[in-house]
């Protein structure tokens, strides 16, 4: 598995250019004048970010003391309402509609897509702003990880994972379909969840520790031929 890092912006259009894995992408790099430090893709090497990662939001902690796990509250919070929804319904909408087209927009937007689809569905500026993409290459899959804002409740997500497999060949390729995986927040510990195009929602019976690494690993170790659901 390789990661790629790349600075984010302040403002304007995105690159066109296909996603660069294993490499800083050349077309991203902004001048310095206009690079705030607030998004970055992480490389296997470097611990100064992988430290951030792990002090980030989500070492939220439930009752039961465990980072990524959260207490199981009200439902109907408007804030829980939409960070589910966001994850577990906008999320797979987007991608299993538009596919190719969606991931592109994912991968080359730099977050922009997806905070984008956070406000236009009634997220939080604030909120907002804490969504990152980052990009990995895994063994049979290109995958673009979405860490998400603070988790408050269970189930909420804290990474959703879209993957588009290497030998796809384009645009309604029904042999290598997307899939999009979860690292939800449980009462005891966190877990992985996959989505399905019906809308089927499953529970892998894997966990792993809230932090970047572990969990592209752990997806890793699950992607491979789509399991019927």
């Amino acid at each position: 598995m390789s990661l790629v890092e790349i600075a984010t912006p302040r403002s304007g259009s995105y690159s066109e250019s296909p996603p660069v894995f294993g490499a800083e992408h050349p077309s991203t790099r902004p001048a310095p004048s206009a690079v705030t430090p607030r998004r970055y893709f992480v490389s296997d090497t470097d611990d100064e970010t992988k430290e951030w990662l792990q002090m980030s939001e989500y070492g939220s902690i439930a009752p039961s003391g465990v980072p990524g796990t959260a207490p199981m509250t009200d439902p109907q919070e408007p804030r829980h309402r939409h960070h589910y929804g966001y994850a577990f319904i906008d999320i797979p909408a987007f991608v299993f509609a538009e596919e190719d087209a969606a991931f592109a927009a994912l991968a080359l937007s730099r977050g922009e897509v997806a905070r984008q689809l956070w406000t236009s569905s009634g997220g939080s500026e604030e909120d907002a702003e804490c969504l990152m993409v980052t990009l990995a290459r895994m063994h049979t899959h290109d995958v673009a990880v979405i860490t998400m804002p603070p988790i408050r409740q269970s189930p909420e997500a804290i990474y959703v994972a879209v993957a588009r497999p290497h030998k796809r060949s384009g645009a309604g390729d029904e042999s290598a379909p997307f899939r999009i995986c979860y690292l939800e927040a449980g009462l005891h510990q966190p877990v992985l969840g996959e989505k399905y195009p019906n809308g089927n929602h499953v529970n892998h019976g894997k966990t792993c520790e809230p932090v970047f690494e572990k969990f592209a690993a752990l997806f890793d170790t699950v992607l491979g031929p789509s399991r019927a659901s």
